[in-house]
């Protein structure tokens, strides 16, 4: 049973989460997009009407506040974007991971062993972890307050040392492995 749904998953499932994702990054790509022109144009039309007006203080003013909103709105979309490309490499990790391991679990003779799975899987996590923490930096880029800056240190110190740890791991896995090997 296991066997016909790992088949299953990896020949027709496969196509359909790959197409889901693909659909998803493009609707985000294409709200970034939709935004970031209205704010240019409505921007543009006013910075030129300043400029030919004379150009007085309230359009530099206007103008300033104009970039930040573009700045905050393409930030925000940009820090969600890469929050999902985590999601979806930890996702895609955890299915070939359990596909691999139930492909392990049916044959008497492992093909993959546990150590290469945990090293596939954990530099999976550790990658996602970075992209989460460059989201985390994007989030608080823009106007930030003492208290934002405050939780980005905490979660980065988490994040970082979590990675360190991981690291760590999978380079004396990976030692281990090829010392096997050789």
């Amino acid at each position: 049973m296991t066997q016909r749904f790992t088949q299953s998953f990896t020949e027709g499932n496969n196509k359909t989460l790959r197409h889901s994702v693909i659909n998803s990054f493009n609707s985000v790509v294409k709200k970034i997009h939709e935004k970031s022109t209205q704010f240019l144009y409505g921007w543009l039309k006013h910075a030129l009407t300043g400029i030919l007006n004379g150009g007085d203080g309230f359009s530099c003013r206007l103008f300033k506040k104009k970039m930040e909103e573009i700045a905050k709105i393409i930030t925000r979309y940009t820090g969600h974007a890469v929050e999902i490309l985590a999601a979806i490499i930890v996702g895609i990790a955890v299915i070939k991971t359990f596909v691999t391991y139930s492909k392990n679990f049916q044959k008497s003779k492992a093909v993959t062993s546990k150590e290469e799975i945990r090293i596939h899987f954990g530099s999976s996590v550790a990658v996602a972890l970075e992209l989460l923490l460059g989201a985390d930096v994007l989030a608080t880029a823009v106007a930030p307050n003492w208290n934002d800056i405050g939780k980005l240190a905490a979660i980065a110190v988490l994040r970082t040392a979590l990675n360190y740890f991981l690291g760590k791991e999978l380079k004396e896995m990976h030692k281990g492995k090829t010392a096997i090997n050789n």
